[in-house]
C-alpha cells in the first residue's frame, strides 16, 4: 500500500488516462519529466506548486521527501524524476526513453544516477563559489566523463540518434548550467575544453521536444543574477540529500508573529499579480500601519530612530516595493498610504537600513521571473 494515498486506482482502470504533474515552472528535475511526457505525447495537467507554501496534495502524494516533481496517473502518485520517467516510458509505448537491451540500459541508469550525484552538485558548487578555482577544476573533472562517454560512441546524443534518459538528465548541463554561466560571466563548457559535450549541449536545447519543456532563458538567467549575486547568498551542497542549499538575506528571517502575517497578505498580491480580493485583504493590513503612524505623529515606528518594528517592516518598504515595480501593482501609494508612504521613504533611505539591503534592480530582476505570468 502506498502511504500517500489510502486506496490505489489500477493504473488501467479508466478509459481515458488522466495525468497530473505537480512541479514549478523553472524546476529541472520538473522539465524532465515534461521532456519525457512530451516525448511520448502524452496530455497532462500542470499543476504550479508554491514552495514556500506546498499545496496539501503535494504533502499527500510525496509525504516522504515532500519535494516536486510529483506524477499523478490515474491517482496514484509517484516521486523522483527518474522513478517517474522510466515509470513513464514503461507505461506509455511509443518512443522508447530508456534503451530495450537490459546491457545498455543499466549503462543509461548508471549516466543517469553520475550525473545527479556528481556532476549537478559540482557544477552548482562552481556557481555557488562564483567560479573558485579548485570547484571549476572538481567539476571539470566530472564533465570530462561526459565528453570521454560522447567522444567514445560518436552518436549526436547520450542515447544515440534521438534523446533517451541520459540526455534528459543532463539536460541540466546544457539549459540551467548553461544559463547561469552566461549569468555569472564563468565559461565551463566550451569548445575548446569539451568539444563533444558542448556540440552535444547546442544539439539538446534546440531539439524540438527539450524545447516545448524548457522555461523561458531569459528569465533564468535572470533569476541566476539574483541567486548568486555576491552581496545576496552564499551557497552549499547537501550532497547526501542532492538537494542546493541556500543561504540568502531573505527579509523573513527573525520576524516577528505579527509581521509575518504582512508578508503573507503582501505576498498573495504579488503571486495572484494584484487579484482584487487579495488587494482588499492587503490594504486592510496596512491600513493598521498607516493607523499607527498617523497616531504616533514620528518619523519612525520607533520615533525618531528606527526600532524593532522599523526593521521588521522594512520588508514593506524594500522588498514589496521591488516587487511592485517588477508587476506594475501599485499598493503602497502616497493617496491611500500617506504616512506609510512616507515611512517607506525615511526607511529606504535611512544609512543603516541601506547599508544592510541586497542591489534593488537584482531583486526587481528575481521578481519578474519569480511572478512571470509564463
Amino acid at each position: 500500500m502506498n502511504p500517500a494515498t489510502e486506496e490505489l486506482i489500477p493504473v488501467h482502470q479508466k478509459m481515458e488516462d488522466e495525468v497530473k504533474l505537480h512541479s514549478f515552472r523553472g524546476s529541472p528535475y520538473g522539465c524532465r519529466v515534461e521532456i519525457a511526457l512530451k516525448l511520448k505525447g502524452i496530455k497532462y495537467e500542470f499543476i504550479q506548486e508554491d514552495l514556500s507554501n506546498k499545496s496539501q496534495d503535494l504533502l499527500k502524494y510525496n509525504p516522504v521527501y515532500k519535494k516536486v516533481p510529483v506524477f499523478v496517473h490515474n491517482g496514484n502518485p509517484i516521486s523522483e524524476s527518474l522513478v517517474i520517467i522510466e515509470y513513464i516510458d514503461e507505461v506509455w509505448k511509443g518512443v522508447p526513453i530508456l534503451p530495450q537491451d537490459a546491457y545498455t540500459k543499466a549503462q543509461a541508469r548508471f549516466w543517469a544516477k553520475f550525473i545527479d550525484e556528481k556532476c549537478i552538485p559540482a557544477v552548482f558548487k562552481v556557481f555557488g563559489s562564483h567560479g573558485d578555482e579548485q570547484d571549476v577544476a572538481e567539476a571539470n573533472e566530472q564533465l570530462q566523463f561526459l565528453e570521454n562517454e560522447l567522444s567514445v560512441k560518436g552518436n549526436k546524443f547520450f542515447g544515440g540518434d534521438n534523446i533517451g534518459l541520459v540526455d534528459i538528465c543532463a539536460s541540466y548541463i546544457a539549459f540551467w548550467a548553461g544559463a547561469a554561466e552566461e549569468a555569472l560571466g564563468i565559461e565551463l563548457v566550451t569548445k575548446d575544453k569539451f568539444p563533444k559535450l558542448k556540440e552535444w549541449c547546442d544539439n539538446c536545447i534546440n531539439c524540438q521536444v527539450v524545447k516545448d519543456g524548457l522555461p523561458p532563458r531569459e528569465r533564468l538567467v535572470a533569476y541566476y543574477k539574483w541567486r548568486f549575486g555576491k552581496a545576496l547568498c552564499t551557497a552549499s551542497i547537501d550532497v547526501n540529500n542532492k538537494q542546493l542549499v541556500l543561504c540568502c538575506m531573505l527579509p523573513m528571517i527573525s520576524f516577528p508573529n505579527t509581521s509575518v502575517l504582512y508578508v503573507f497578505f503582501l505576498f498573495k498580491v504579488f503571486g495572484s499579480h494584484g487579484d482584487e480580493q487579495d488587494v482588499a485583504e492587503a490594504n486592510e493590513q496596512l491600513q493598521f500601519l498607516e493607523n499607527e503612524l498617523s497616531v504616533k505623529g514620528n518619523k519612525f515606528f520607533g520615533g525618531d530612530n528606527i526600532g524593532l518594528v522599523d526593521i521588521c517592516a522594512s520588508y514593506i518598504a524594500f522588498w514589496a516595493g521591488a516587487a511592485e515595480e517588477a508587476l506594475g501593482i501599485e499598493l503602497v501609494t502616497k493617496d491611500k498610504f500617506p504616512k506609510l508612504k512616507e515611512w517607506c521613504d525615511n526607511c529606504i533611505n535611512c544609512q543603516v537600513v541601506k547599508d544592510g539591503l541586497p542591489p534593488r534592480e537584482r531583486l526587481v530582476a528575481y521578481y519578474k521571473w519569480r511572478f512571470g505570468k509564463a
